[in-house]
């Protein structure tokens, strides 16, 4: 049974939905009239009175009243995974009723319209500008073929938004931008009950429902300044998604999925997000992320280490964009970053694949975990270290993979990862040497810059070709 509550300006409506009949019944809520209202859960509200716009007030039918100050004033409200968000002019104000505890995110533009997406918003500013909020990665603008004029609602995870020429596109919290999702013809304002259901404004006042694609006009509920609120649906379990106890005044927090934790235990489970530096191991986001499985990175205070872990999340992924686009099928996952001991900033150092038949990485130490920007041992005057050419760590072929960080290999030792970590072997002699024993001794050392190194000095065909003298 689909269900809403309608607030005209004045008085506040219960809609049911039940064997394609909606019915309509007075909530015994005392709400400000002219006040902006949002749905908590069913029966609770949350409003902001235009002559006090800086109180977020709360009203339940059966838990009385209460209020919360925000830190500027706020002219709209939405629910949005268990947390209230409160719409000013350029900033959006979160809060938290687990924890009472107001959080402030600057938009940086003069907020028009926002709607809320899965993961962040979609707001349009004064200028019919379209952007989009995502929590991890931050403000994005978003380029449509056409100008935005309105956004008209939420559904099935996107936002809707109206362009000039009459057509309507869906956006997500990425800014990305799809046609052809949105089924029905609706160019005004709704509100997604559930996926079959929707309530729209009419252009002439009142209201419409759309149920499985079905318009039914409704006439119990008149006028053009109408407020149609969803219920959302109420969590699972309130208990902590870590130690699965209740809470306490104050002692819980819930995060931007909705997922709630005791302040203390997320603390203890995000103060290992960062071990793998330690360890010499490769960047891992497993205690950067919601303990519930979501999937959700984490972004809260309680996780001191939050804002390092999302920075170098989006740094990771940033960089990671322009590789997969040159391998099929492959995802983040498939690459391997580290941490620079020098520098402190992720690099890019092999593919998962290196280790599909081992039972894990090789051991190093962090300091030897330096990205080429820091390494010193060659510096190209015209190319700095872009195209450095390294000789293999096991033998005296020139490198053509790197793996696991700091493993240079040829293409022959690479694959004798696939058992377990080749023997190294002694150089042949000048004579055998397919470098002709022009390299320095010891393990992943740079010969040159790939551009600068004469052609009769390096034969290309010794980087696929040469086999190792160990196997022979």
């Amino acid at each position: 049974m689909a269900a809403a509550y309608v607030f005209d300006g004045a008085i506040l409506r219960q809609m049911t939905v039940e064997k394609d009949s909606p019915k309509f019944s007075l909530v015994d809520v005392s709400l400000h009239p002219g006040s902006s209202v949002t749905c908590f859960r069913k029966d609770e509200f949350y409003f902001i009175n235009k002559s006090a716009p800086c109180v977020l007030q709360y009203r339940g039918a059966t838990t009385g009243s209460k209020e919360s100050t925000l830190p500027g004033p706020a002219h709209r409200l939405l629910v949005h995974h268990q947390k209230v968000y409160c719409c000013g002019d350029t900033s959006l104000y979160v809060f938290d009723p687990l924890s009472s505890e107001v959080e402030t995110i600057d938009l940086k533009h003069q907020v028009k319209q926002l709607e809320a997406a899965e993961h962040g918003f979609v707001f349009l500013n004064e200028r019919c500008e379209l952007y989009a909020f995502h929590f991890i990665q931050g403000i994005k603008e978003v380029k449509t073929k056409r100008t935005v004029t309105k956004l008209l609602g939420h559904h099935n995870r996107y936002v809707v938004a109206l362009l000039d020429n009459d057509e309507v596109v869906s956006v997500d919290e990425q800014g990305e931008v799809h046609e052809n999702l949105f089924p029905l013809s609706i160019r005004t304002p709704f509100t997604t009950l559930d996926p079959n259901t929707l309530v729209v404004l009419r252009e002439e006042g009142g209201l419409a429902l759309y149920l499985n694609g079905t318009r039914i006009n409704l006439s119990d509920v008149e006028g053009c300044d109408l407020q149609v609120l969803n219920v959302p649906p109420s969590p699972a379990d309130d208990a902590c998604t870590i130690c699965f106890c209740d809470f306490e005044d104050g002692d819980g927090i819930r995060l931007d999925c909705g997922h709630p934790f005791h302040r203390e235990c997320l603390a203890e489970f995000s103060s290992r997000a960062n071990s793998f530096i330690e360890k010499g191991e490769h960047i891992v986001f497993t205690y950067a992320v919601c303990p519930s499985g979501c999937g959700a990175h984490i972004r809260h205070s309680a996780a001191p280490l939050s804002a390092y872990m999302n920075k170098l999340y989006r740094t990771v992924c940033d960089d990671a964009a322009a590789k997969l686009r040159e391998m099929c099928g492959k995802t983040l996952d498939d690459l391997y970053y580290y941490v620079c001991s020098r520098c402190e900033k992720p690099f890019y150092g092999g593919n998962r694949w290196c280790s599909r038949s081992i039972s894990g990485e090789p051991s190093k130490k962090p300091n030897e975990l330096i990205c080429s920007d820091c390494n010193d041992d060659f510096l190209c005057p015209t190319h700095k270290h872009q195209f450095v050419l390294y000789k293999c760590r096991y033998c005296c072929n020139p490198a053509t993979h790197l793996s696991f960080g700091n493993r240079y290999m040829c293409e022959d030792c690479n694959k004798k990862w696939e058992g377990s970590e080749p023997e190294r072997a002694e150089c042949p002699g000048a004579d055998k040497c397919p470098l002709a024993g022009d390299h320095p001794t010891g393990g992943s050392q740079p010969l040159g810059c790939m551009l600068c190194l004469p052609c009769e000095k390096y034969d290309p065909k010794l980087f696929f070709a040469v086999t190792r003298e160990v196997d022979n």
